[in-house]
């Protein structure tokens, strides 16, 4: 099943998930912490196999094993959408960081110019400042 048919799937049968801060629904997950996500999965995970011992019994599929796989997977695809955010903001956040220090060696070479430069060529550029 692709996500689009999962989601689908999801919201026609309107799945909810338990969580320690009571049931949410899908658009709920995103409000969780990585952390909160992975107890949401960790579960559902137990929920699955204490279901899987009475599949020895009975030759079809458990319904709620069914539901549970694609609740996991839903989890799961909003923890790495989550993850891949948290990662991109970081990169931006170093390169914001890398962005400013160059900005500031700029701005200190500029000002090593100007303490190099002779009195009257400091003169003239003030001068020139002042005619425009």
């Amino acid at each position: 099943m692709n996500e689009t048919t999962l989601i689908i799937e999801a919201l026609s049968k309107k799945y909810r998930w338990n969580t320690s801060k009571g049931v949410i629904s899908m658009e709920d997950l995103f409000d969780l912490s990585l952390e909160g996500l992975d107890n949401v999965y960790l579960q559902l995970k137990k929920e699955t196999n204490n279901h899987s011992d009475s599949l020895l019994c009975s030759q079809k599929e458990n319904p709620d094993d069914v539901e549970n796989n694609n609740k996991m997977k839903i989890v799961k695809l909003i923890f790495d959408i989550k993850k891949e955010k948290q990662s991109e903001l970081a990169m931006a956040r170093e390169n914001a960081k890398k962005r400013q220090e160059i900005m500031n060696i700029m701005q200190e070479k500029k000002n090593e110019k100007l303490k190099n430069m002779s009195e009257e060529d400091l003169m003239r550029l003030l001068n020139e400042m002042s005619n425009n």
